[in-house]
């Protein structure tokens, strides 16, 4: 699951520095471009650490996700 997240995170980075573009228009710059990435990367890197700490502190847990029994 760990690994899944790492991509998830990847694809939707893509998607937020997109979504500023169009937001700032002719504003947007490569200054601005690698600002966004270099803050987004950082985020990223938390969340992702963040995940892979929560999975090793609940390995071989059982919970319930949407009715289904899922082991971590």
């Amino acid at each position: 699951m760990y690994h899944h997240a790492v991509e998830y995170f990847k694809g939707r980075g893509e998607a937020v520095l997109w979504t500023v573009e169009q937001a700032l228009g002719c504003k947007w710059t490569p200054e601005l471009q690698a600002a966004w990435r270099r803050t987004y990367n950082i985020l990223k890197e938390v969340m992702v650490m963040a995940l892979k700490q929560e999975q090793e502190a609940t390995a071989g847990d059982t919970r319930v996700l949407n009715g289904a029994k899922v082991m971590y």
